[in-house]
């Protein structure tokens, strides 16, 4: 498509009158959109606008730059209790074995005990016998 000849569409009266891209909503209301007054007049509401807005972002960046660093601070924490916990299963696992060879032990004992028990008793009957 060939751009060359085509035209722009014609501009809107009052923005010839003023060369003003946009006219405010305000001056549009107050009936005169290229007066000079009403034109400082929104400029200065729009600059007090801007002052409000850019105080309300550093604001609120100072409000995310706090949460980064509670969130870094709760990270910390978090890694802090998870490698607790791994001691902590290593440690019940060291218990747990610890109670299984205990354990083993004891019954044998016991077992040995029962047997040697179990002997002494045959025995003495034998003795007592002849």
């Amino acid at each position: 498509m060939d751009f060359r000849n085509k035209q722009l569409p014609p501009i809107p009266e009052e923005h010839k009158i003023c060369n003003y891209k946009e006219v405010a909503s305000s001056c549009m209301q107050s009936g005169d959109p290229c007066s000079t007054e009403e034109i400082r007049k929104e400029n200065g509401d729009l600059k007090k606008a801007n002052k409000i807005l850019h105080r309300r972002l550093q604001e609120l960046a100072f409000e995310y730059n706090i949460l980064q660093d509670e969130q870094a601070k709760a990270e910390e924490k978090l890694d802090h209790h998870l490698k607790i916990i791994e001691i902590q299963k290593q440690s019940l696992k060291s218990i747990r074995q610890w109670a299984i060879v205990s354990t083993t032990d004891c019954r044998k004992k016991c077992t040995e005990l029962e047997q040697k028990t179990t002997e002494d008793s045959i025995s003495s009957i034998d003795a007592t016998m002849f």
